[in-house]
């Protein structure tokens, strides 16, 4: 992409004087298009917004060649009562690598849409478009006819230097594209010119600050006749010229410059906040999820990457490798936006105190973007960070088509054993068996009535070991007591 600029004081005050009709403002430097002009006839919008634009009112006499009035010639335009309302002539173009696009909007009461005389293709209604090199003193012109009598538009090309005169229909040769559309008092034409039919006239010469510009609208009144074969509108006697600034004062007419525009960045990250060693932005768009962007920075934090036009319906966020042993690095709240050209954007989403992310290690989140539009650059910016210190994820992608967004997680509940009221611990100790029970259950050993049953046989020197030891534990009772 290059820029075309015309540089001139004087360019400036005749723009600012001029009306018009295509644009709200003139533009005096311009950014050639990534889209080319087409060339139908018809202004679409924005087609020709980035021109640059050259505007001759007859009226605004700052816009007059230095060499004569803004109508030059014969008498024809005073003798026929016509006043500043009957012309006004806009001369809008832009370059590239390989042609001159040209619009020329152009309203004039008496045109009779002819051409050629003495010289093919020199034409009657029509406009001249000049540059001059200043250093080499060359003449390069393109006459731009709107339509001949039987309604095709022609372009001739003209070099002219001390030793050298030609001129070539470059329409007729294939070099050379225009259309034209007549409206009630004039016409609205398209074209586009080959550097390559233009003999010795190249965009480097226009990138070497060299060469002026300037133009003149011919016109052919009524009293105008015809050449022999009734096709063509002959120079009458009420012709005339409306001549812009520069005209036959070749170092008075701006100055075309060609400059070269900042290249367009390539895809990926173009500006981010600086992450730590390693850990910066662009290990966001790298497709591994051990990579991540990491820093310690206070919110908020963004990055800017571009890609190609893309209609994003939503986006992942993807944690990075310890957020479980390091909770509270995740974005809190951000915001999405798109843009066309990096500098205008547009918010298209927006999340506040998120509970979607969560302190896990390698996991993809989605969130789904409510109105998806084409953009070329994003930028993801982190309002508020869960923690406030250190935030990290792993990677950001932009999904495309059908999107299930990630839901919140559901609240843990704990669950807590019931202690059992007091009530129920009487009633369970209600039922161990009652004293009574016991001491009837202890009563029931034999009798001595039925121990005295028993056979017998007695071993005295048994009998006597155990009384011996019936006293010494009655003795060792005693003694305790």
């Amino acid at each position: 992409m290059k820029k075309f600029t015309l540089i001139t004081a004087g360019l400036l005050a005749a723009l600012i004087a001029a009306v018009p009709a295509f644009a709200a403002d003139p533009v005096t430097e311009c950014m050639i298009p990534e889209k080319a002009a087409v060339v139908d006839g018809v202004i679409s919008a924005g087609e020709w917004d980035a021109a640059t634009k050259l505007v001759l009112n007859i009226s605004d006499t700052s816009t007059w060649s230095e060499s004569g009035a803004g109508i030059v010639g014969t008498q024809g335009w005073l003798d026929l009562g016509h006043t500043d309302a009957d012309f006004s002539n806009e001369l809008a173009f832009m370059v590239d690598d390989t042609y001159v696009y040209i619009l020329c909007t152009r309203t004039d009461s008496t045109l009779n849409f002819a051409t050629d005389n003495f010289r093919t293709p020199y034409a009657s209604d029509c406009s001249l478009m000049w540059f001059y090199d200043t250093e080499e003193m060359g003449q390069y012109g393109l006459q731009l006819l709107c339509a001949d009598k039987s309604g095709v538009p022609h372009i001739g090309y003209f070099f002219t230097d001390a030793e050298q005169q030609n001129a070539v229909d470059l329409v007729a040769e294939g070099l050379a594209e225009a259309k034209t559309v007549i409206t009630d008092n004039g016409y609205i034409m398209e074209a586009k010119v080959a550097f390559e039919g233009m003999d010795d006239f190249t965009l480097e010469m226009l990138k070497s600050g060299s060469v002026t510009v300037s133009y003149c609208s011919v016109n052919i009144c009524e009293e105008g006749w015809d050449s022999d074969d009734g096709a063509h509108a002959l120079w009458g006697t009420y012709n005339y010229q409306a001549q812009y600034i520069g005209v036959n004062e070749w170092f008075s007419a701006p100055a075309a410059v060609i400059t070269e525009a900042p290249a367009e960045p390539a895809n990926g990250i173009i500006e981010a906040t600086e992450g730590f060693a390693n850990e910066g932005a662009e290990n966001l768009l790298d497709g591994d999820e051990t990579t991540k962007w990491c820093m310690n920075a206070a919110a908020p934090v963004y990055a800017i990457w571009k890609t190609d036009a893309v209609t994003a319906t939503g986006y992942e966020i993807v944690t990075a490798n310890d957020n479980a042993a390091n909770p509270g690095r995740n974005p809190g709240s951000w915001v999405l936006y798109g843009s066309n050209d990096g500098a205008a954007w547009t918010a298209i989403d927006t999340v506040e105190a998120d509970n979607i992310l969560q302190d896990v290690d390698f996991t993809t989140f989605i969130f789904a973007i409510d109105a998806p539009a084409e953009y070329s650059y994003y930028k993801f910016e982190a309002t508020s960070i869960v923690g406030g210190g250190v935030m990290q994820i792993s990677g950001i992608n932009l999904l495309t088509g059908d999107v299930t967004p990630s839901e919140a997680p559901a609240p843990v509940v704990e669950e807590v054993a019931e202690e059992p009221v007091a009530e129920e611990v009487v009633e369970e100790a209600a039922e161990e068996p009652a004293a009574e029970e016991v001491v009837e259950e202890v009563v029931e050993a034999p009798a001595a009535e039925e121990v005295a049953e028993a056979p017998q046989t007695f071993d005295f020197g048994v009998i006597a070991a155990a009384a011996a030891l019936v006293s010494l534990a009655g003795y060792a009772v005693t003694k305790k007591r």
